[in-house]
């Protein structure tokens, strides 16, 4: 029985290699085939034209665009003006995009590198140091309503000690790990507008703080104690109705304000652009 089994695959096996498909297959992709080769010239002709699209799609409008002070314009509209080397915007230039978006400052090899000024569509604006297009280094974050957002920025986002200075002189210090408030004071706004102002420990609200309805109206002063509200005998009533409406609700979707991060940002700035 177990002959006979062998025997069948055996057949089978030889069946396949014997077939007209298996040989078609097998000469496809044989090493160095005629048609190997002409997939291959394919592909390269492929690379080639891609190359030419994304590099060789800009209209030189003053000077060489080489190796001097010029001015470019690429396909999609946007603008370069300043100095060149070796093709790339290198050393001092500005940017203008057709979205409305301007960049003054330092350039290598093509990118925002050094310390420069980035201004939003929408007013909001930073100015700092730039490392490969992205904020790093120290700089500050301006919104259109002067509130600014001043420390260390890594990867686009804040990052370490930063002092957030609102509207009205008042002044936040805290420390930030990824874009958030994780130690100190901060301000973080809900999805329904409600904030909280205070205190902040290990990324949850502890200490001291304020929970602010959309409107202005202070929903809870007081004491808070690993994100969760340290209530008095009177103030159980009032927040137990406020907690049942979701306003500052912890486990709610929010955005922190006030944190930086270009599209390349953050959802606080998304919000402010969206305004």
């Amino acid at each position: 029985m177990i002959i006979k089994i062998f025997d069948f695959f055996n057949k089978l096996v030889s069946f396949i290699r014997e077939s007209f498909v298996f040989k078609k297959v097998v000469a496809f992709y044989t090493p160095f085939s005629w048609k190997r080769s002409l997939g291959s010239f394919a592909v390269l002709l492929f690379l080639v034209g891609a190359y030419f699209r994304i590099f060789d799609d800009a209209t030189c409008l003053e000077g060489n665009c080489k190796d001097s002070l010029s001015k470019i314009q690429f396909r999609n509209g946007d603008i370069y003006q300043g100095t060149f080397v070796d093709s790339k915007p290198q050393g001092f230039g500005a940017f203008w995009s057709q979205k409305g978006d301007y960049y003054q400052g330092s350039w290598f090899r093509g990118m925002k590198h050094g310390k420069g000024k980035y201004v939003y569509p929408n007013g909001t604006e930073y100015v700092g140091d730039f490392t490969f297009n992205k904020k790093e280094g120290v700089g500050v974050f301006k919104w259109a309503d002067g509130s600014t957002l001043e420390g260390s920025w890594i990867g686009d986002r804040p990052q370490g000690q930063g002092v957030l200075s609102l509207p009205g002189s008042r002044k936040f210090v805290g420390y930030y790990q990824k874009g958030s408030i994780y130690d100190g004071e901060g301000v973080f706004i809900y999805s329904d507008g409600s904030k909280y102002l205070g205190s902040w420990k290990a990324g949850m609200r502890h200490g001291f703080g304020v929970l602010v309805a959309p409107g202005g109206i202070v929903l809870f002063k007081g004491m808070w104690e690993n994100d969760r509200k340290v209530l008095g005998p009177l103030d159980k009533p009032f927040a137990i109705a406020q907690d049942k409406l979701g306003a500052g609700s912890s486990t709610g979707s929010g955005q922190v304000l006030r944190q930086a991060q270009d599209k390349h940002t953050s959802k606080a700035i998304k919000k402010k652009k969206g305004n």
